[in-house]
């Protein structure tokens, strides 16, 4: 009978190591991972702070390109002047247009 209790003992203790030896390899696995996941997370931190800089570099530029309200307003009033200075032209052109055919209806009522 204590042969088999031997027996069931050996195979209990050798049972028992291996499950040692598997958790302990299954943490270290899952140690492996979180380290290379922290190394991940890193790389991905420092990326963030370069596309960061990036953007605040580009809005620097991008408002230095774009026009502000004061030139907005500039240009409506220089358009606006155009536009009145075409205004006249066209007024001034009816009216050589006007004399011009005044002149031929004239003309073709001396014949």
């Amino acid at each position: 009978m204590q042969d088999v209790v031997t027996w069931g003992a050996l195979i209990a203790s050798v049972g028992a190591i291996i499950a040692v030896v598997r958790l302990s390899l299954t943490i270290g696995a899952r140690l492996n991972k979180a380290d290379s996941a922290s190394s991940i997370a890193t790389a991905a931190l420092a990326k963030v702070d370069i596309v960061g800089m990036q953007l605040a570099e580009y809005k620097v530029e991008a408002a230095g390109k774009f026009a502000s309200a004061m030139d907005l307003a500039d240009a409506e009033r220089r358009f606006a002047t155009a536009c009145d200075g075409l205004s006249a032209r066209f007024d001034r052109m009816a009216e050589r247009l006007d004399r011009v055919l005044e002149t031929i209806v004239d003309r073709r009522h001396d014949k």
